[in-house]
């Protein structure tokens, strides 16, 4: 079992009255070592060492699968479910899963209908082997931060001041060395991870960032 760890700052965990910075694991099991392209990855959300969501994708040669999600219903919303959903596709790499299972339909229904922020994820429903299916697909290009009445890609490198200003959208800043605060924002929704650690002021609240040490994982809202 192989495992990476992520720390995430974001509206994730609805359960109190504000975002939590959450702790990703991404492990990958072997079940056939004598095929390097069937494995099991299992994404677990952390809040300290409390598990609090965990994704299980199963991947068979070509195809990938959602066989289960699991979590506490009074803990997530539509909303924060879809924004780790987003965070899952980016860090496993994967462009697109299926769900065959029907016991994950209305699961799956519930975020299709609710997902109005997150337009890197597409949900479809088709069929496999004659049988109703969901194939939940992921377009990183389409990740967009949204700030006030602006508008404006992500990116693929950069801080999200340096994606502002690249498409020509003025957020205050200063020293852009994460010292002065000027450039602190409100995470309202989506997720983000601090670029530098060491460059993080620790006067700044866990549902602020600050956008010139901060990195968009998913669409972000901020204001």
């Amino acid at each position: 079992m192989s495992s990476n760890s992520l720390l995430i700052k974001g509206a994730i965990n609805t359960s109190g009255e504000k975002p939590e910075v959450l702790k990703m694991e991404v492990s990958r099991h072997d079940p056939y070592q004598y095929d390097k392209d069937c494995a099991v990855f299992e994404i677990l959300f952390k809040h300290g060492e409390q598990l609090v969501l965990k994704f299980e994708l199963v991947n068979l040669f070509d195809l990938c699968y959602l066989r289960d999600i699991v979590y506490s219903d009074d803990k997530w919303d539509a909303n924060g479910l879809l924004m780790a959903l987003s965070v899952t596709l980016k860090y496993t790499g994967f462009k697109e899963f299926l769900i065959t299972g029907d016991f994950l339909f209305p699961r799956i229904k519930y975020l299709q209908s609710h997902n109005m922020g997150f337009k890197e994820i597409v949900f479809h429903e088709t069929t496999v082997k004659s049988e109703k299916a969901f194939i939940v697909k992921y377009f990183p290009d389409e990740m967009l931060i949204t700030h006030k009445d602006d508008g404006f890609s992500a990116g693929d490198e950069g801080s999200v001041l340096d994606n502002a200003l690249d498409n020509g959208i003025e957020l205050k800043y200063m020293c852009r060395a994460g010292i002065c605060m000027k450039c602190r924002k409100k995470i309202i929704s989506g997720a983000s991870m601090e670029i530098s650690p060491q460059a993080e002021n620790s006067m700044i609240k866990e549902m602020h960032m600050l956008t010139c040490n901060s990195k968009a994982l998913t669409s972000l809202v901020i204001g």
